[in-house]
C-alpha cells in the first residue's frame, strides 16, 4: 500500500511539473509566436514590408496579452471609426479588429506571421496563422488563416483590416474598399 501511495505521489508531482508554465524570463520560451518572427524583417529586402510586419507583431502581441489600449493605438483611425459606427448601429462591436469585444468567446493564444507583400497601391498585406482559445468549447482551434492590411499613416504602419480564412487581400479590393485610408500613388504619366 505504501508503494502504491508513493507511486501516486510521484506521478502526481510529475504531472504538476509537466503542466506548470515556464518562467517568463526563460530565453528559450516561446511567448506565442514563431521564433522566426522575433526578427520580422529577416529576409525582407523592402523596408516598408519589414516595418509593417514589425507593427503587426506588436499588434498581435497586444491582442494576445489583452492590452487593448495598445492594440487600439496600432489600429488605423478609419478602422476605429468603422468599429464605432458598427457599435452605434448594432449595439456591439462586431468587427475582426475588435477582439476586446469577443474576449468572452475567444482569445488569441498563438500567432505566426507567414508572409507579406506590398500591394500595387502602397499598403502591405501580411498573412498569419493564429491559434484561438474558444471559451465555451474550452478548446483551441489551430492555424486559423488571417490576412491583415497595414497602411502607413505618418511614420507608422497601422492595422487597417483583418480578413479571416484568407491568404491574401486582392489589390482591387484594396483600391476600392479602403478609400480614405491611404493616398493612392500618383499615376505614371504616359510617355511622350
Amino acid at each position: 500500500m505504501r508503494n502504491v501511495l508513493f507511486l501516486v505521489a510521484v506521478l502526481f508531482s510529475a504531472t504538476l511539473v509537466h503542466a506548470a508554465p515556464p518562467a517568463r524570463d526563460d530565453p528559450d520560451l516561446d511567448l506565442g509566436h514563431d521564433k522566426a518572427d522575433e526578427n520580422p524583417d529577416a529576409g525582407d529586402s523592402d523596408a516598408d514590408v519589414a516595418a509593417a510586419k514589425r507593427s503587426l507583431a506588436k499588434y498581435l502581441d497586444a491582442v494576445k496579452e489583452k492590452r487593448w489600449d495598445e492594440a487600439k493605438k496600432l489600429t488605423h483611425p478609419a478602422a476605429m471609426e468603422m468599429i464605432a459606427g458598427i457599435k452605434k448601429r448594432m449595439k456591439k462591436e462586431e468587427h475582426a479588429l475588435a477582439p476586446w469585444a469577443k474576449v468572452k468567446e475567444l482569445t488569441l493564444a498563438v500567432w505566426k506571421i507567414t508572409g507579406a507583400r506590398k500591394s500595387e497601391h502602397g499598403p502591405i498585406v501580411v498573412t498569419a496563422l493564429e491559434d484561438h482559445f474558444h471559451v465555451a468549447e474550452k478548446g483551441t482551434s489551430h492555424e486559423d488563416k488571417a490576412a491583415y492590411l497595414l497602411v502607413k499613416k505618418g511614420d507608422a504602419w497601422l492595422v487597417a483590416d483583418k480578413k479571416t480564412d484568407l491568404d491574401d487581400i486582392p489589390d482591387e479590393s484594396i483600391k476600392f474598399g479602403y478609400k480614405g485610408y491611404f493616398e493612392m500613388p500618383a499615376a505614371a504619366s504616359p510617355a511622350e
